[in-house]
């Protein structure tokens, strides 16, 4: 017995040989292959902790690293890339959007609603260097934001105090005399506290000679009370001042000669302008100083699906605009002037070589007092489950507002009304010698070149270059 055991354990052995033998012919060696992943933030705009993919929403984000990388410095940029989002450029300096063809939107900053965008229709964001994500909520669902909420919601999610070192920087240059320098730094400074700071300076002549500059700072602390409470605290302030920009003064008619042909259509721009002039009043800016605070509390219970949080901000917001915002020809019904148009069927005498300014100037001084508590949780009846979103929201608005216009009077507190009587006209002015005589080609070169300088929670891209 013991000498079968032993035929037959050596017969396993010479076919298990023989059948490593052939394996070892086809066996290949594999490179090393790493798989990582990557964390997916919720979406902050939909309030409740539904995945996207089973909520009813329509929502565009747009994440720190996609800002940083296609190189965006505005909403105005951000909403370029966004379908369904129109944005507009007013005077050169108000930023408000079309949302699916509604110009009726609501801007939302850390999950709290910021109602001084519709005192004077412009987002009051300019710079996106502490901005962790952009959102957009499109269609009816921005109707859980409340009022004016008709278009959809823009969310502003600012970047939040980490325990982990983290230090970026980044500076940009580009034709014209634009630069762009932004910078941040956060880690850990104490036990159970956290920080995260950002500033941002950009600003430049500009192809209008506009003169743009904003300056923008950011500090935020996060403290950890205890293993259920976290306490976070953040403050702001920015410093813009805008040149304006009114536009060209293109004629709306057509435009004859003293001997009867059409020499402009409307539209055109009379050849003795120039297209990089700025024909704005020298005084024209819009100054717009920024400064908010913010706390806000959060509770986890022992249940970890219910979280209770009370936020409580400031706002102040000191806002200057003094513009041209119409530019109109001389006219007269004699036939002083070499130009003319058809009024019905009168001749109206227009001079090509004078621009008159219509002005308009106003100034709020917003004071905005906000607090808003939710409670957050999940349950459930039977084998249905359930998300709630229970709480309230406090606002309280103190903004007196100065005006004054073309030919009138200012209207407002009367301790504004002297600074403001003395600029509310413009007359005429004659610009028949300064005009140039410069024409500009089809052909526009720009360039830029930005190079992020450092950055320490993901690899460095390096230098890139544009050019249009």
């Amino acid at each position: 017995m013991k000498s079968k055991f032993f035929t037959v354990g050596m017969l396993c052995l010479g076919v298990s040989s023989a059948f490593a033998q052939d394996l070892s012919k086809d066996t290949l060696r594999l490179d090393e292959v790493v798989i990582t992943s990557q964390y997916v933030k919720p979406t902050e705009v939909g309030r409740l902790p539904v995945p996207l993919s089973q909520a009813p929403l329509s929502v565009s984000r747009m994440s720190a690293p996609m800002i940083s990388d296609l190189s965006l410095n505005s909403l105005i940029d951000v909403a370029r890339n966004v379908t369904g989002v129109r944005p507009n450029n007013s005077y050169g300096g108000f930023q408000s959007f079309y949302i699916r063809g509604f110009n009726t939107f609501v801007v939302v900053t850390d999950g709290i609603r910021d109602e001084r965008h519709n005192l004077y229709a412009s987002a009051p964001n300019t710079t996106l260097a502490s901005i962790e994500s952009i959102e957009i909520l499109k269609g009816a669902a921005s109707v859980m934001y409340g009022h004016s909420a008709l278009g959809g919601v823009i969310s502003l999610v600012h970047k939040q105090p980490t325990s982990v070192p983290r230090v970026n920087a980044q500076m940009s240059i580009g034709s014209w005399g634009r630069y762009s320098i932004q910078g941040g730094a956060g880690g850990n400074i104490a036990r159970g506290v956290n920080f995260r700071t950002d500033f941002s300076m950009s600003g430049g002549e500009g192809w209008r000679h506009t003169n743009d500059r904003a300056y923008n700072a950011y500090f935020a602390l996060n403290f950890r009370l205890s293993d259920y409470d976290k306490l976070n605290f953040s403050v702001s302030a920015k410093n813009d001042r805008y040149g304006t920009d009114t536009g060209q003064p293109h004629v709306d008619k057509d435009i004859y000669d003293a001997d009867g042909s059409v020499v402009y259509r409307p539209g055109d721009l009379p050849e003795d302008f120039d297209r990089r002039t700025r024909y704005n009043d020298p005084l024209d800016h819009l100054a717009d100083k920024d400064l908010t605070v913010s706390a806000k509390w959060t509770h986890q219970f022992t249940n970890p699906d219910w979280s209770l949080s009370d936020y409580l901000s400031y706002y102040y917001d000191d806002l200057d605009y003094y513009a041209s915002e119409k530019l109109t020809y001389l006219t007269s019904s004699d036939p002083i002037y070499n130009h003319y148009y058809m009024n019905g069927n009168t001749k109206t005498y227009i001079s090509l070589d004078s621009i008159q300014r219509v002005g308009y100037q106003f100034a709020y001084k917003v004071s905005l007092l906000q607090n808003q508590l939710e409670l957050k949780g999940k349950f459930m009846t039977g084998e249905v489950k359930h998300n709630f979103l229970g709480g309230y929201s406090f606002s309280s608005l103190y903004t007196p507002r100065y005006t004054a216009n073309y030919a009138a009077d200012a209207t407002g507190p009367r301790e504004k009304r002297t600074s403001l009587r003395r600029r509310s006209c413009l007359e005429p002015r004659r610009l028949e010698s300064a005009l140039p005589k410069k024409k500009l080609g089809l052909g526009i070169y720009a360039w830029h070149l930005r190079a992020r300088l450092f950055e320490s929670d993901r690899p460095v891209i390096g230098i890139a270059k544009s050019a249009l």
